[in-house]
């Protein structure tokens, strides 16, 4: 069964993080071991560091500002795979990331193509990943440093070279919370993919086997990108929510 999507955009997030126990990871414990077990047979180079993971959202208008709030709390990577990987059982828990929507300066969207050894070989989307503690300032969850953070450790570009524009399009599809931040570099977007790639030659480990080009939706690839990827550059080049 499909899940539904819905597309809003929202000026601000504010993203609170608070102790709070995971019913999942304790009562599933034995369930959440087989299934990382299992899963290092497939992706051995995988590590089961720590990631942040949602229980609370609302939104806000505030002096016609959008506001998208929510609570966050840490768990093990290994207990978020076994979440995931048996459908997401537990209401109200959402896996939230954001992701730097690059572009170059002629609209053209640079997607990275995640490699072989990775949890998702092959597959198109932005540069992103879970949020992690590094992505926490006292009791307050950056998204924005995420998404940035994501990109330069995947591409290697620096911050000098990239420009983020303001505010946020969320796109939900049943437990997944993925928020896009548009981000512009000043090279066409094919010059921008070779860049890149060229700086991943000089990486020791990288994480992505190349990029990908989107100039218009002749270029969408529904086997390799996720539907939250479709979904926003459908959204964006049927021109709602533009950047720029």
């Amino acid at each position: 069964m499909t899940s539904a999507v819905s597309i809003q955009r929202f000026d601000h997030l504010r993203c609170g993080v608070e102790p709070w126990q995971w019913p999942f990871e304790h009562d599933r414990k034995a369930e959440i071991d087989s299934h990382w077990r299992d899963l290092l047979l497939r992706h051995p180079r995988l590590f089961n560091g720590r990631v942040m993971l949602s229980h609370r959202q609302t939104v806000e208008q505030v002096d016609a500002h959008s506001i998208w709030r929510s609570d966050w709390f840490e768990t093990d990577y290994a207990a978020f795979m076994a979440w995931r990987g048996l459908g997401c059982p537990e209401t109200g828990v959402r896996n939230g990331f954001a992701m730097a929507a690059l572009q170059g300066n002629d609209g053209a969207f640079v997607l990275a193509r995640m490699g072989d050894h990775t949890a998702n070989p092959g597959r198109i989307y932005f540069a992103c990943g879970t949020p992690d503690p590094d992505d926490v300032t006292g009791n307050v969850l950056d998204f924005e440093g995420s998404a940035i953070r994501e990109l330069l450790e995947e591409t290697s570009l620096t911050m000098d070279e990239i420009s983020c524009e303001q505010g946020w399009t969320l796109v939900e599809v049943g437990p997944r919370l993925a928020f896009f931040k548009p981000v512009r570099v000043d090279l066409p977007g094919r010059e921008l993919a070779r860049e890149i790639e060229s700086r991943l030659l000089r990486q020791d480990d990288p994480e992505l086997s190349g990029m990908f080009v989107v100039e218009s939706g002749r270029d969408l690839d529904s086997q390799r990108m996720p539907d939250f990827i479709l979904a926003y550059l459908r959204h964006v080049m049927a021109g709602v929510d533009q950047p720029g």
